[in-house]
């Protein structure tokens, strides 16, 4: 896993798009957690008896689409809330009568998964025009400056052209100013 990462540039970039906005991620997130509470909290005490129970007995709490008590309330509108299956976990037909639920669910389907989730993903694309910037920047730099003495490429050209010397930025790079040589006397020493 970790090789095939290490070897994409795209991988790498996606990582570091979702990693270095962590802490804001980290929030919106909680302010999902804290949206669907508020929603759940007003599930529980105004509309617990149109939720019906699935009937499937499990282990775990999310095992049964009810509103019994707070905590399980939470993990349906958690679970289901979320995914916008209301029509499944309450009594009563979309159809037939608009219920509580049904306008509780569809607050919750606009507040949660449309605006809140639309912030994620600007979150996410906003960094990813940071990275190809500074990616650009980075590259620019490398392509119209001299990595050994820092003098750009019109400095250079206009150097040439004044001395009449015909030593372009290319000549320089690669023949005053060559990296590779740098290096080996580095190594060397």
């Amino acid at each position: 896993g970790v090789a095939v990462v290490e070897s994409s540039d795209s991988l790498k970039i996606v990582f570091q798009a979702i990693y270095e906005p962590g802490a804001q991620l980290l929030m919106v997130t909680l302010l999902i957690m804290f949206v669907i509470f508020m929603f759940s909290s007003f599930a529980f005490f105004m509309t617990r008896e149109s939720y019906v129970d699935s009937g499937v007995e499990g282990d775990f709490l999310w095992d049964s689409k009810s509103c019994d008590s707070m905590l399980n309330c939470f993990f349906t509108m958690f679970t289901f809330g979320l995914i916008g299956w209301a029509d499944e976990y309450y009594s009563g037909s979309f159809m037939k009568d608009i219920s509580p639920v049904v306008i509780l669910n569809l607050l919750m389907f606009i507040t949660v998964t449309v605006i809140v989730l639309n912030v994620i993903t600007a979150i996410l694309l906003d960094n990813f025009t940071k990275l190809r910037q500074e990616r650009e920047l980075h590259n620019q730099r490398i392509n119209n400056y001299c990595v050994i003495c820092g003098m750009s490429s019109t400095q250079c050209d206009l150097f040439a052209a004044k001395m009449k010397n015909g030593k372009t930025f290319r000549h320089h790079t690669m023949v005053d100013h060559n990296m590779e040589n740098y290096c080996l006397f580095l190594f060397h020493l």
